[in-house]
């Protein structure tokens, strides 16, 4: 356990490594919120060409006041708008599925020591492996809230012991989905194929109990400190008056920099039992 918590101190302390998966990280969030952005002005603004800016009721008595040409015009130009917004949201999400994907690969090609070339099938197989996660995470998220649901029902009404208890099945549930993530993708990484590398995680956790043990120890730990930190640096006061879109993106960097950490942490555990071996 000494050993253990060793590495984990030396792991806190930034490296060239974590600063470039990072930035590549940082740099994927960054283009698809302005792909996404950019997509809903572009409707805003083909939905204010189609309404001129009236108001629903204004809009309707136009209609029904205005001749058959208006009308017929009007319906042509909804039909416009409807293509562009179904066909929009499948391109971006295929372009999100792709970016995600990529910078993936980029990131566990800088990881891993040896030397990988890019290449078109192994993104594809990349954009498979997210498409089965966002698969995994819809179920996980219909179990963990079943739980929710049993907790609220068998817990007392206390409203301070549920909230405690709900925080602590939520930030246990995230840390074990993202280290569970995080030992497929090292295999992946390996072996370029999904059943394969979700088997070897499972068989990892079965062999390895305590040291899967130790890793979400370590991952709860850091997340509590990361927590405690963010409270200190913004009062619950200034939390309270911030504008939502200011705190999504401080939480959004805070977890990117946990992620980031987390993943450098579990690589290098793996890849230096690999090694010892």
């Amino acid at each position: 356990m000494k050993a253990h918590f060793s590495r984990y101190i030396r792991s806190l302390f930034l490296n060239k490594s974590i600063i470039i998966t990072l930035a590549i990280d940082v740099l994927t969030v960054l283009l698809i919120s302005l792909s996404w952005s950019f997509f809903n002005k572009a409707l805003e603004w083909r939905l204010y060409l189609l309404t001129g800016g009236k108001s629903v009721e204004t809009l309707k008595t136009t209609l029904l006041s205005g001749s058959a040409e208006t009308t017929q015009l009007f319906l042509h130009n909804t039909k416009i708008f409807a293509y562009l917004f179904f066909i929009g949201i499948i391109v971006l999400l295929l372009f999100t599925l792709f970016l995600s994907a990529a910078s993936q690969y980029a990131v566990w090609s800088v990881l891993t020591p040896k030397r990988i070339t890019f290449s078109y099938k192994t993104t594809l197989s990349w954009c498979r492996v997210f498409l089965l996660f966002v698969l995994f995470s819809a179920g996980a998220f219909v179990l963990y809230s079943g739980l929710l649901l049993l907790v609220n029902f068998l817990l007392p009404a206390n409203q301070l012991l549920t909230a405690i208890t709900v925080g602590m099945i939520k930030s246990f549930s995230i840390i074990l989905f993202l280290v569970w993530s995080l030992l497929v993708l090292f295999y992946f990484n390996e072996k370029k194929q999904i059943l394969e590398s979700m088997n070897t995680s499972f068989q990892w956790i079965k062999t390895h109990r305590q040291n899967f043990l130790i890793l979400l120890l370590f991952a709860g730990v850091t997340f509590i400190l990361l927590n405690l930190l963010l409270q200190r640096l913004l009062p619950l006061g200034f939390m309270m008056t911030a504008s939502a879109p200011f705190l999504f993106f401080i939480r959004l960097g805070v977890f990117l920099i946990y992620f980031n950490w987390l993943r450098w942490f579990i690589f290098n555990e793996l890849n230096r039992e690999q090694e010892a071996k």
